[in-house]
């Protein structure tokens, strides 16, 4: 019965809403980085659907003679779509990023979580996420 279950689900989880890929610009206190997108958003209510992502640095950022980068990081957005158009939601993001200074490195890593608010227009997704000390702006196209 279970795999009856599961074989009745998966098309529904597979073939859901689809993949996206897109730019993300992070304004973190101030500071600004830059990473390309990837996620694929699944339809799991009437006017819900969850999205689960990467976010992978291209843009690094100069702090006090630090470099730092972004590395690969998760995200995960829940959506209620107030219209077709527009959707508010809940964001977390577990950043990840790497500092280096006079040939030493550190790396670390934590999560954040926050509101957002955006719009589709026709496959051209915009959204604003504002999480603890990190705000997202991101563009998405999706396939």
């Amino acid at each position: 019965m279970k795999k009856l279950l599961i074989i009745m689900l998966l098309p529904g989880m597979v073939f859901a809403n689809g993949w996206a890929a897109g730019y993300t610009h992070l304004d973190i206190e101030g500071d600004t980085l830059g990473g390309l997108t990837g996620s694929y958003s699944w339809d799991v209510g009437d006017a819900w659907d969850l999205e689960l992502g990467v976010i992978i640095g291209v843009n690094d950022t100069e702090i006090d003679g630090v470099k730092v980068e972004l590395d690969p990081s998760l995200f995960v957005r829940t959506h209620y779509n107030v219209t077709e158009q527009f959707h508010i939601g809940l964001t977390y993001a577990d950043f990840s990023a790497t500092a280096s200074y006079q040939g030493q490195s550190v790396s670390a890593s934590g999560g954040e979580t926050g509101l957002g608010i955006g719009g589709t227009f026709g496959n051209m997704t915009i959204s604003f996420d504002t999480l603890e000390d990190t705000d997202m702006f991101s563009f998405q196209f999706h396939f």
